[in-house]
């Protein structure tokens, strides 16, 4: 994946100058980052049996700003009696660099807000916590007719709150609260109009 990225990188900055061959430009994508299944199968490969799901979608309002927004479900099985489920939203702001809409290099700073939850076989809810947090991104989105293919990378800051315990098991337990700045890397492939 990472040599067809640079590939397109280098595109990118070859062609930077052409005008779009689109007459009608896209201003809007949908896209599914390939990498997070492919990612949960190793870990359950390993004997984590884990499921990940990212939806993000982009739309542009003219030339220079838009709208994105990222939804993410993740469930994680330990031992095949505890399981942790993360649902998630990105979303902010997009702006685009060269004023070419969707197809152009973009900032994207964004709020993050998620909610983990887990439970145990036979004992229902043990308890869950809040993600809450912000971050920037420089990504850039390629579109060939209807498909679209992104690309981004940048960093968040996340914090956990409102740690909660249901079990007995886990009373007096701690969730560190963070912040914790985490790397963040986008990848995307999607339908574009």
């Amino acid at each position: 994946m990472l040599p067809v990225c640079l590939l397109l990188l280098a595109a990118t900055l070859v062609h930077a100058d052409e005008p779009a061959d689109d007459p009608e430009p896209r201003r809007s994508a949908v896209l599914f980052d390939p990498t997070a299944p492919v990612i949960a199968g190793v870990a359950t490969a390993l004997g984590v049996p884990a499921l990940d799901l990212n939806l993000r979608g982009h739309h542009m309002r003219g030339d220079r700003w838009g709208i994105t927004a990222e939804l993410e479900w993740v469930s994680v099985t330990q031992s095949y009696t505890l399981k942790a489920r993360h649902v998630g939203l990105r979303a902010g702001p997009r702006w685009a660099l060269r004023g070419r809409g969707l197809d152009d290099w973009a900032l994207l700073p964004f709020a993050i807000v998620g909610r983990t939850s887990f439970r145990a076989g036979g004992i229902g809810s043990m308890g869950d916590y809040w993600v809450l947090g912000s971050g920037a991104e420089l990504g850039r989105v390629w579109i060939w007719g209807p498909v679209a293919f992104e690309l981004g990378l940048g960093l968040y800051l996340a914090t956990s709150q409102g740690y909660t315990v249901r079990s007995a098991a886990l009373e007096g337990t701690e969730l560190d609260p963070g912040p914790s700045l985490r790397p963040l890397l986008d990848l995307g492939v999607g339908y574009a109009w």
